[in-house]
């Protein structure tokens, strides 16, 4: 009796969105100038016909172009192919610390409540005495 190879269904679950939500091409065009630091711009350009992006997404004033969080994916998939292993995480840092300037944040929210009760503040209490 030979083995059988296991196989993922072909139907989507129902809560899975058909089309994939939106991604705003401002912070896509922020990681894209992070990824010129990681790449030539021959192998730039390369990966964005090979995820079917137009080349004016590398121009930081260029129009505004719908994204997905597909597209946005496929970038950093074939980034991390392009690039390399060991250069995937300090891209993520310069992509991420680019970004946050333009992330919007509400000053509005209540301040998060960082309580520590009596055993936890004696349990840590003697681990850092340790």
């Amino acid at each position: 009796m030979s083995a059988s190879i296991p196989t993922r269904p072909k139907v989507l679950p129902k809560n899975f969105p058909a089309v994939p939500p939106a991604y705003s091409d401002a912070l896509f065009r922020l990681q894209v100038q992070a990824a010129r630091r990681y790449l030539f711009d021959t192998e730039l350009k390369e990966l964005l016909e090979q995820c079917g992006l137009p080349l004016e997404i590398a121009d930081p004033a260029g129009p505004a172009i719908a994204l997905t969080v597909a597209d946005c994916s496929a970038f950093m998939q074939g980034l991390k192919q392009l690039a390399g292993e060991d250069k995937a995480l300090p891209f993520g840092r310069d992509a991420f610390n680019s970004c946050t300037s333009i992330i919007v944040r509400s000053g509005n929210l209540p301040p998060v409540l960082r309580a520590v009760s009596s055993s936890s503040e004696r349990r840590l209490s003697l681990r850092a005495g340790s």
